[in-house]
């Protein structure tokens, strides 16, 4: 403990000499609990940058190497470029991790700079900034390798994240996905918007369920669908071989959410005649991304753009279980009281509250409830006039594209200049919040408000009453409303927040509006008149509060869902590595035969019969080749077991004589590349076979078993299918791959 406290004491002198900063007390608490592995609730604006600078160094002096997490890349370079000369000085290398590209400091110079290196010198540093999305997209990518030199050796030592809530909360439901082009046929896209934009009607064919954003097609409209299709049973495992109808009522499925539960400007927006999806947390567009199984596909239907393939998963993740590979993690936001229980039951940590060294100087005034959208829009439109004539510089949130943009036409018609944040011109995000806390300023945000940036504050503002923040709808959740709120009164400076809603808004119509429309009745509500009552205020905290619940048992069954999958993941990940630093493949391959012979052999055992036994030879063929089984089977009447002897005998001589035909290091290579290249087509079959066993749970014939255990049951099947296909296929390749000459190479092609 003297160790560490004598370290505090030179951290705290070089920060000043460094940064022209000296950490507060409050700022060591928050460093020292989070380096204890707690989670820290830290009050908006009261820097905790530098308490996580605190925790790295304490990391450091411990002999561990820590990864520090941001909400976004933005904030990862803001952040390593802030803190890096405070490290420089104290010895400590620092890295970034900026999508596909890293830099670390450069030792050699006396003055800070991050430089262009490699993803193992990044990764070898003592402190490493990056986004969420760089971190996980990184471990996958290294377990899609095929040569070792390129992977990283991830240690998982320890990992402090900014914004926790934001990525082990909000980002819980959405797992990673790295996904390849698929060769599926399109028809049964085309074919489904058709039927959906002509024939099926709601309630009478399909049910939708707005809060989980799922669709159920009816045993009504599965009759009318197998009449159009002109098919008997449209679950017949034999349509599987029919292009058409192969996945079609997922295909269906997509074709109602994209008409009923996706809409433009609120969850994607249409750009160069492509579809480009709005995220659902922070707002900003994700290019690289697209909708799965076939939901991209469906969405660009509707709007009559050019089809694009189809992707299939090949590996994915979520943010649960990649976080929870370290062996220490800790985090801090603004807002993580509000889902202590949370952390507790799936993390096991504790939420550390750290006092304000500021007096609260913010005023939170009541909400303004209208009866229709319309109303809404006209008595903001009029506030902010009166804010904007005092020169008070006002921030207005709203929950979508399509709204900030129906504010922002508002705006206008009464000549009213303003900034647009959003999702269509996100790159202006800094350069807008900049100004944004200006003397007359006028800023919408759709979602973007800037979390983790401070908004500067002139001093002719503080005295006018400070930032005003505007929010238009409330969130589903109550956290997610405070950090809007976080963004003004920062620092012990004054501000405004208020918030303003209709009946007809989305979450209130799902979790609350019936009860909440009646008690507005009762209070005799003129149109166009807004109410302030506090009855009115804990109804809405109510609605709230059923929407957490409902989003905590989703995180909740994803996580215990995602447990089975992980230990899938680990194993196969686990294997992966294991080919790839294998220096003779002959040990594997001995084991793979000896496998496949013994699941034959317990099999057959099993269930002795003519038709078994034909099909054991036939499996045999399979690997070693029809000619072979032929002439063995001719020459002598055997025993059936003595046909496992022979064909293990057989497959090692066929393995031996390719071994010499291109030598040991080119066979182990040949090897390496074939089993590493059928473990990841597997894989990617696995993920989507798991994705189909997850849908059949809204099937009826399971709605009355333990969903979990069917689940384990099913999927260790699937598992097992698994093993046998990248063992039997592996060999098959290996045993038929052919090489050829350089020049025979150029006369094929």
């Amino acid at each position: 403990m003297q160790y560490f406290i004598e370290g505090l004491v030179c951290f705290k002198e070089t920060c000043k000499r460094t940064l022209g900063e000296i950490p507060y007390d409050e700022q060591l608490c928050a460093g020292m609990a989070l380096f204890s592995g707690k989670i820290v609730d830290m009050p908006n604006g009261e820097g905790k940058t530098l308490s996580g600078a605190v925790a790295a160094f304490l990391k450091y002096i411990a002999n561990r190497n820590v990864h520090m997490v941001t909400a976004n890349e933005y904030l990862a370079k803001r952040d390593a470029e802030w803190m890096g000369p405070l490290y420089h000085s104290l010895g400590i290398t620092v890295a970034l991790l900026q999508d596909k590209k890293y830099f670390a400091s450069n030792n050699d110079s006396d003055e800070f700079q991050l430089v262009d290196c490699s993803n193992t010198k990044a990764y070898n540093c003592d402190v490493i900034y990056g986004s969420a999305n760089d971190y996980i997209f990184n471990y996958l990518r290294d377990n899609l390798e095929i040569d070792i030199e390129q992977m990283v050796d991830t240690n998982f030592n320890s990992v402090i994240i900014d914004e926790i809530d934001s990525i082990l909360i909000d980002e819980a439901r959405t797992p990673c996905v790295i996904s390849k082009d698929s060769q599926s046929d399109k028809e049964r896209f085309i074919l489904a918007n058709q039927i959906m934009s002509e024939i099926l009607e709601e309630i009478n064919d399909y049910f939708i369920n707005y809060k989980d954003k799922t669709i159920e097609i009816n045993q009504c409209g599965i009759s009318k669908l197998e009449k159009i299709l002109n098919v008997s049973n449209i679950y017949d495992p034999r349509l599987l071989k029919d292009n058409k109808l192969r996945g079609f009522i997922p295909a269906m499925e997509n074709a109602i959410k994209a008409y009923k539960l996706y809409h433009e400007d609120i969850d994607y927006f249409i750009q160069n005649e492509n579809v480009v999806i709005i995220d659902e947390l922070t707002g900003r567009p994700r290019y690289n991304s697209k909708f799965g199984g076939g939901l991209h596909q469906a969405l660009e239907l509707k709007h009559e753009l050019p089809l694009s393939t189809e992707t299939v998963e090949i590996a994915k993740i979520t943010f649960q279980k990649y976080f929870q590979k370290y062996k220490a993690l800790s985090g801090m936001s603004g807002t993580a009281a509000y889902d202590e229980a949370e952390y507790d039951q799936l993390y096991g940590k504790d939420v550390v509250c750290i006092p304000s060294r500021f007096n609260k100087l913010r005023i939170d005034k009541n909400d303004l409830i209208y009866r229709t959208k319309e109303e809404l829009y006209e008595s903001a439109v009029d506030l902010i006039q009166r804010i904007n004539r005092t020169g008070q510089p006002i921030l207005i949130g709203t929950l979508s594209l399509a709204a900030a943009e129906q504010l922002a036409n508002r705006l206008r018609s009464v000549s009213i200049r303003y900034e647009l944040l959003h999702a269509k011109h996100h790159m202006m995000e800094s350069e807008i919040l900049e100004n944004a806390g200006k003397i007359g300023a006028v800023t919408i945000a759709a979602k973007m408000a800037g979390r983790g940036t401070d908004i500067k504050i002139e001093s002719a503002v503080e005295r006018s009453g400070g930032l005003f923040v505007l929010g238009i709808e409330r969130q589903e959740s109550r956290r997610i409303d405070s950090q809007l709120k976080g963004r003004t009164a920062r620092h012990g400076k004054p501000g405004v927040t208020q918030f303003a809603l209709s009946l007809e808004d989305e979450f209130l119509l799902i979790f609350g509006g019936e009860v909440i429309g009646r008690m507005m009745e009762k209070l005799g509500m003129e149109d166009g008149e807004a109410i302030e009552n506090r009855l009115i205020s804990k109804a809405i905290n109510n609605a709230q509060n059923k929407v957490e619940r409902h989003n905590f048992l989703i995180r909740k069954n994803l996580y215990e869902y995602d447990n089975i999958l992980d230990k899938h993941r680990n194993e196969i990940y686990g294997l992966r590595k294991t080919i790839l630093i294998q220096e003779d493949a002959f040990d594997s391959l001995n084991t793979i035969i000896t496998n496949i012979i013994n699941r034959k052999l317990i099999f057959f055992n099993r269930k002795l019969s003519k038709k078994n036994f034909e099909d054991l030879l036939r499996d045999i063929s399979y690997l070693v080749g029809q000619e072979i089984v032929n002439s063995f089977v001719s020459r002598k009447q055997l025993l059936k077991k003595e046909v496992f002897v022979w064909t293990i005998n057989v497959l090692i001589g066929l393995i031996e004589k390719k071994k010499k035909e291109i030598g040991s290091g080119e066979f182990s290579n040949l090897f390496r590349f074939i089993t590493l290249q059928t473990i990841d087509n597997c894989w990617s079959k696995h993920l989507l076979a798991i994705d189909t066993l997850k849908s059949k749970m809204s099937m009826n014939i399971y709605r009355k078993m333990d969903f979990i255990d069917w689940y384990n049951i099913e999927s260790s099947k699937l598992y097992d299918s698994l093993i046998e296909a990248i063992e039997a296929e592996s060999l098959a390749i290996l045993l038929r791959v052919k090489l050829v000459e350089q020049g025979q190479l150029q006369e094929l092609s």
